[in-house]
């Protein structure tokens, strides 16, 4: 018997893929989610965090999340204009939360990997170096107006489960921002078992909008604000694959001997990346189809 959704709870699941001979992918039909079954143990997936954590961002990575942050707050202060403090869970490297202070709020952030916990110490901002369920057994009664996840919830053993703490730790009216990569996206659409954020054991839970409109209705949260956004890089990865399928069905059609050229077909194309894709890649986000969803939800 086929696993159920960790999400909407469907059992129309099925086997997709096996990675690294351990890791076993199975998707949901019903609301599209992709989990790992069976979830690792908590031990592991501790010590992905417990002493170092690869995360490196290029100053082109940083300027852009800068950008998506300034847009995340002026959504949240369009939904809740009163908002005054805010959790970032899993704070990283803490840009998020320094960016949370210049935009007003109170700010703190979570971070359990220690080698990032001790890189936001350069920072002007606070920082706790703990998982978030530690966090909140020392603090029950702590509240915030916002509470973020941002490349977060897909790492979460139980999402539902932790999804209903943090939830219990939001004021009345407050939002619940998850960002998280999108697995109803035209990228995993083209790259399927190649899927660029198909990282186990990291990755257990990759999301689609209604996967996480499944959990929220069950913890009776109000689904508010769905978007999504991408990269030129996720552009040119789709018109890449588009590009090998094509050559592929030529090479099948015409035999052997073109399977030389297929290959060479796909290389760099270094005017498309720097000019064209930029300026095209908003198209993969019509119909809430980019690369990395953005789901706004608050506390009823």
């Amino acid at each position: 018997m086929n696993p159920s959704c960790p999400a909407c709870q469907s059992t129309r699941t099925a086997y997709f893929h096996k990675m690294m001979n351990q890791f076993t992918y199975y998707r949901c039909s019903s609301c599209k989610m992709v989990f790992l079954h069976p979830v690792p143990s908590a031990k592991s997936i501790s010590s992905l965090y417990d002493t170092h954590y690869e995360f490196t961002v290029s100053d082109r990575g940083k300027r852009r999340f800068e950008a998506q942050a300034a847009h995340i707050f002026t959504t949240i202060r369009s939904i809740s204009p009163d908002a005054k403090t805010l959790l970032d869970v899993g704070s990283g490297p803490g840009t998020f939360v320094e960016m949370a202070q210049s935009a007003g709020f109170t700010a703190l952030g979570i971070e359990p990997a220690k080698n990032l916990y001790q890189e936001s110490l350069r920072l002007p901002i606070t920082t706790i170096n703990a998982e978030f369920e530690a966090y909140f057994k020392k603090n029950p009664r702590k509240k915030f107006d916002v509470i973020s996840l941002i490349h977060v919830v897909e790492h979460l053993r139980n999402p539902e489960k932790a999804l209903r703490l943090i939830a219990n730790h939001l004021h009345k009216n407050g939002i619940l921002f998850i960002e998280t990569p999108n697995i109803d996206s035209h990228l995993f659409d083209v790259e399927q078992t190649q899927y660029t954020f198909l990282t186990p054991p990291a990755h257990i839970n990759l999301f689609s909008a209604n996967s996480v409109k499944a959990i929220a209705q069950r913890l009776g949260i109000s689904i508010g604000t769905v978007a999504t956004y991408s990269y030129p890089e996720h552009f040119m990865a789709v018109i890449r694959r588009i590009k090998r399928a094509e050559v592929g069905k030529k090479s099948a059609a015409v035999g052997n001997s073109t399977k030389h050229s297929a290959s060479t077909q796909t290389h760099t194309l270094p005017f498309i990346d720097a000019h064209i894709a930029p300026a095209l890649t908003p198209i993969l986000n019509i119909g809430t189809k980019g690369s990395i969803l953005q789901t706004y939800l608050k506390k009823n």
